[in-house]
């Protein structure tokens, strides 16, 4: 919660979500982020190639951002 700058609700509100999506598996304390599915790579999300994408991210500021856009 401190790396992400988040409260208890939110991280847990966040992680469920990308559970969910099968983004990531948890199992206390261990996060793995898995892979996209194939049918999910050819519908309607753009894959880029390593060199089109922008530079890695901090996942906290990430999922700040999706925290803020769903608001």
């Amino acid at each position: 919660m401190k790396r992400l700058n988040m409260n208890e609700i939110t991280l847990n509100n966040s992680r469920s979500q990308l559970m969910v999506l099968d983004l990531i598996a948890y199992k206390k304390p261990i996060y793995q982020v898995l892979p996209l599915d194939q049918s999910l790579q050819k519908s309607n999300i753009n894959m880029l190639k390593r060199s089109d994408m922008p530079e890695p991210q901090v996942l906290g500021n990430i999922i700040n951002q999706i925290m803020k856009e769903s608001k």
